[in-house]
């Protein structure tokens, strides 16, 4: 007659020996690990912000494309020998042709109070910003605008001319930037006398 083992059969197990074996494989792969972060070139931080097209990093942005900008400003005029206080309204067009070269046209209107009787002034220029160092740029630009007279029937006439000057531009986030700048208009009146004018301005821009 057979005899039936009713002993329990014991379940595999894994070998005492393997467990050593695995707990130095993975402390081996986090010291490389480490390793291979530690020896990763480190970047300055920079923050996730949205853009146009979802997520974009915060930092130095491309200004080619498309661009419209309103700004603001305030100066003073010389027509001759007589000087007026003078306010600017600016908004422009254009398109950013390399990231260090933007081309557009800046229409404005400047408000001279003591001035005549029309006390204002329209103008339309072609304009460049070119970027020589990060938000750094140097502005120029020409075209025509009616400037008053001081003359015993004012008037508007027709000035041919341009600008120049110094300003700065930095991006307040991924489509949206702020410019200040300094720049000097003149404008010559054809037989009369040339128009001068310094002005401080503002812009804000949208890429």
């Amino acid at each position: 007659m057979s005899h039936c083992d009713l002993r329990p059969v014991p379940s595999p197990s894994i070998s005492p020996r393997r467990a050593p074996r695995t707990r130095r494989a993975h402390v081996a792969a986090w010291v490389v690990g480490c390793a291979v972060v530690a020896a990763l070139p480190s970047a300055p931080a920079q923050a996730a912000v949205p853009g146009r097209q979802g997520l974009e990093i915060e930092g130095p942005m491309d200004r080619r494309g498309f661009y419209v900008g309103v700004g603001a400003g305030g100066g003073a005029y010389a027509f001759g020998s007589d000087f007026a206080p003078a306010a600017r309204l600016d908004f422009a067009l254009g398109g950013g042709v390399t990231k260090r070269l933007t081309l557009g046209i800046d229409t404005y209107l400047n408000l001279l109070p003591t001035v005549g009787d029309f006390g204002v002034s329209l103008g339309a220029d072609l304009e460049a910003r070119i970027f020589v160092w990060e938000g750094l740029f140097v502005g120029v630009g020409g075209g025509v605008a009616g400037v008053p007279t001081n003359e015993e029937e004012p008037r508007l006439q027709v000035g041919v001319g341009g600008l120049a000057g110094l300003g700065y531009e930095f991006f307040l986030n991924a489509t949206a930037a702020m410019a200040v700048d300094l720049h000097y208009d003149i404008r010559a009146v054809p037989g009369g006398e040339l128009t001068q004018g310094v002005l401080l301005g503002v812009r804000f821009s949208w890429y």
